[in-house]
């Protein structure tokens, strides 16, 4: 593997969440329900 110069990598704040359910728990419209609910979420995904 190549090193990398690491003074070049930026620091910042990425707009991706990334949300892990487990054991096969998805449901449809699972975000939306999490959105409409929790301000966190909505901070997150606005």
């Amino acid at each position: 593997m190549s090193e990398t110069d690491q003074s070049k990598i930026e620091n910042r704040k990425s707009k991706i969440a990334l949300i892990f359910p487990g054991q096969g728990s998805q449901a449809i419209g699972m975000g939306k329900d999490l959105f409409d609910n929790f301000a966190a979420a909505r901070e997150v995904f606005n």
